[in-house]
C-alpha cells in the first residue's frame, strides 16, 4: 500500500490509469449533450411572440433595418450600435433580438462579427475585437464544413434568418458544440500539467475537478471563446514551469506562443502574458539575459496577438470604442478597497464554492515546500489576475466568471496542491477532502445541467411567463423597458399585450398595471407588488448547491402589477 507521503507525489506505473483522460472526455462530451439545446430561438419561442403570423410586418422591417445597420457599420468601420430613432424601429429591433437571440446575452456576438464581414469581396474584418479573430476564423470554418455536410445552412441574406428562427437555432446549436470539444481538448492539457508538477495522481485530481466543476459545465453549453483560450492558457503555463525548471529558452518561447493564442481568441485573456512574462524575469541568470528574454517574450506575444488579429491596427477607433463602453460600465481604475472586499466576501465563494476556498488556502500555503521560483510564479501572476479581473468587472451579475474562467485551471492547481497537503499530512482526512470536493462540484454541476434541460420547451421559466400572459393579460396591459432582450425578457405576443411608449426613455407610466422582468437582477420596480413568479425547478441538494448568478439558463422570471392609490 502506498503511504500518505507518495499519494499525488509520485509517479504510478505505466497504463495503470493511463485511460481517465478518455473517460473524462467522454464525460464532458456525454455533459454537453445535456440542454445543449437550451434557450435556442425556433418554432417554440416564435409561436409565443408572434402567434398567427401577426408581426409579419415588423420582421420585414426588422430585415430591412438589420441591412442598413450593417452597411453603416461597414462604412464607418464601427461596430457601434445604432441609435433608435422611432418608436416602430423599437419594435422591429425587438422582434429581430427573439427572432435570433438566444437566452445567452453573448452568444450573438459571434454572428455580428461574421455579419460585418463582407467574404466575397475579401473583408474578414469582424468590427469588434473582445472576440478575437483566433476564434473567428476557425469557426467560420467550422459553419463552413457544416454547410458542406448539409447539417446546417450558411445564408448571406441575414433576414433568412429572421423568416427561419430554427436555422439560427441549429448554427447556435453547433456553435456550443464547437466550444465543448475545446473543453476537451483541455483534458490531456490539464493532464499534462499535473504530472509535471505531482505525477499521475495528482494529474487525476486536476482533470477530475476541472471537469465537474459548474463553470466548465456551464461554458459548454454556450458560444464562447472562453474555454478555447484555456486550452492555451493551461499550455502556457506548462511550458512556463517547464522554463522555470530547466531555463530552456524553448520551453519559454513555447510558453509566449500559447499565451498570444490564448489572447487571440479573446482580449479578456490578454493577462495570460503575465505568465511567460514572470516566469522570464524570476528565472535566476545575469540581469541582461533576464531583460533580454523578457523583452524578446514580449514581442513575441505582441506578434502572435496581432497575427491573429490582423485588423486591429487598421480600426483602433472601433477598439477605442469598445474598451470606453467596458470603462462606462465598471467605474474608475483602480477601484476602490471595499471592491475587493465585496468579491471575497459574497461572489467568490458563490463562483467558485465554498467547499474549494479551504484547500485553495491551504495549497498557497503549502507552495513553501516547492522551488522557489514556483512558489513566486503562481501566487503572482494569480494575485495580478485577480487585481486585474475585479478592476475589470465591478458589476457582479450573472455571468461574470466568463472574464476569469480561463484562468480557472490555475486557482485548480492551488486546490490539488493543498489536498495533496492535507493527504500528506492527515491521510483519511485528506481523502475526505477530495470526495467532498469532488461531490459538491458534481451536485453543482448537475443543477447547472438541471437548468439547462428545464430550458427547453414546457420546462422554461421564460415560455411558462409567455404562456401565462397570453393567456391571462388584456391587451396593452404589460410594460417593459425599451430594448428588452431574450434573456431577460419572456417571448410573449409583443404586438398584442405590449404598452411601448412613444419615446426612448425607460419609464412606466400611471395607466398601466403590469411590468415584467427578471426580479433576480433587477429587483421588484418602487410602487409594484408581485403577483406571480416562475422559478426552475430543484430539489433539496439543488438548492443547496446551485451556484448562483452563473448561468442564464432558467433564470426567475416575475410578474408586478402597481399598487393601488
Amino acid at each position: 500500500m502506498k503511504t500518505a507521503e507518495n499519494f499525488c507525489a509520485e509517479r504510478s506505473p505505466s497504463g495503470r490509469i493511463s485511460w481517465i483522460p478518455a473517460l473524462l472526455v467522454i464525460f464532458l462530451m456525454v455533459c454537453a449533450w445535456i440542454g445543449d439545446d437550451w434557450g435556442l430561438p425556433g418554432p417554440a419561442r416564435s409561436l409565443l411572440y408572434n402567434p398567427n403570423g401577426e408581426a409579419a410586418s415588423y420582421l420585414e422591417s426588422a430585415g430591412s433595418l438589420m441591412s442598413q445597420d450593417l452597411a453603416v457599420k461597414r462604412q464607418r468601420g464601427s461596430s457601434a450600435i445604432l441609435p433608435v430613432e422611432d418608436r416602430a424601429s423599437t419594435v422591429a429591433r425587438l422582434y429581430r433580438r427573439f427572432a435570433l437571440y438566444s437566452h445567452h446575452p453573448d452568444e450573438g456576438r459571434a454572428f455580428i462579427g461574421f455579419a460585418n464581414m463582407a467574404p466575397a469581396g475579401w473583408d474578414f474584418n469582424p468590427r469588434t475585437f473582445q472576440y478575437g479573430g483566433l476564434f473567428y476564423y476557425p469557426l467560420g470554418a467550422w459553419y463552413w464544413g457544416l454547410d458542406r455536410l448539409g447539417i446546417c445552412r450558411l445564408v448571406s441574406d441575414t433576414s433568412f434568418y429572421l423568416a427561419h428562427p430554427e436555422e439560427m437555432g441549429t448554427l447556435l446549436r453547433w456553435g456550443r458544440i464547437y466550444a465543448a470539444l475545446w473543453a476537451v481538448l483541455a483534458i490531456p492539457a490539464l493532464w499534462g500539467l499535473g504530472r509535471l508538477l505531482w505525477g499521475e495522481r495528482g494529474a487525476l485530481a486536476l482533470a477530475v475537478l476541472w471537469s465537474l466543476h459548474p463553470a466548465v459545465q456551464d461554458q459548454i453549453h454556450v458560444l464562447k471563446p472562453h474555454l478555447p483560450a484555456t486550452v492555451f492558457v493551461v499550455l502556457s503555463l506548462f511550458m512556463a514551469i517547464r522554463y522555470s525548471q530547466a531555463g530552456r529558452v524553448r520551453d519559454l518561447a513555447a510558453s509566449s506562443l500559447s499565451a498570444g493564442l490564448a489572447s487571440g481568441m479573446s482580449t479578456v485573456v490578454s493577462p495570460a502574458w503575465l505568465i511567460p512574462l514572470v516566469a522570464a524575469f524570476w528565472t535566476p541568470m545575469g540581469w541582461t539575459s533576464r531583460m533580454v528574454r523578457v523583452a524578446a517574450s514580449v514581442l513575441a506575444l505582441a506578434a502572435v496577438f496581432f497575427l491573429c488579429n490582423p485588423y486591429l491596427l487598421t480600426s483602433l477607433e472601433v477598439w477605442r470604442h469598445e474598451m470606453e463602453t467596458h470603462r462606462a460600465t465598471t467605474g474608475p481604475f483602480p477601484a476602490p478597497w471595499g471592491v475587493y472586499a465585496t468579491f471575497l466576501r459574497d461572489v467568490l465563494p458563490g463562483w467558485y464554492g465554498w467547499v474549494l476556498l479551504a484547500p485553495t488556502a491551504v495549497g498557497l500555503w503549502a507552495l513553501r515546500r516547492r522551488p522557489w521560483r514556483l512558489c513566486v510564479i503562481l501566487p503572482l501572476v494569480g494575485a495580478a489576475l485577480f487585481y486585474l479581473y475585479v478592476n475589470r468587472s465591478r458589476i457582479y451579475e450573472r455571468g461574470n466568471l466568463r472574464f476569469v474562467i480561463s484562468f480557472l485551471p490555475l486557482v485548480i492547481v492551488l486546490c490539488v496542491e493543498g489536498l495533496r497537503e492535507w493527504v500528506r499530512r492527515h491521510r483519511r482526512g485528506g481523502i475526505a477532502a477530495i470526495a467532498a470536493c469532488a461531490a459538491a462540484l458534481a451536485l453543482s454541476s448537475w443543477a447547472i445541467l438541471d437548468c439547462c434541460r428545464q430550458d427547453v420547451g414546457e420546462g422554461s421559466t421564460r415560455l411558462a411567463a409567455a404562456r401565462w400572459v397570453n393567456a391571462h393579460l388584456a391587451p396593452g396591459d404589460l410594460e417593459v423597458p425599451l430594448g428588452g432582450e431574450p434573456w431577460d425578457l419572456p417571448p410573449f405576443a409583443f404586438m398584442r399585450h405590449l404598452f411601448l411608449p412613444d419615446g426612448t426613455e425607460r419609464t412606466t407610466p400611471a395607466d398601466h398595471h403590469f411590468v415584467i422582468c427578471n426580479h433576480e437582477l433587477n429587483g421588484p420596480p418602487p410602487g409594484w407588488r408581485l403577483v406571480r413568479s416562475w422559478e426552475p425547478r430543484f430539489g433539496v441538494l439543488g438548492q443547496i448547491f446551485y451556484p448562483r448568478f452563473m448561468s442564464y439558463a432558467q433564470v426567475p422570471v416575475a410578474l408586478y402589477r402597481r399598487e393601488s392609490r
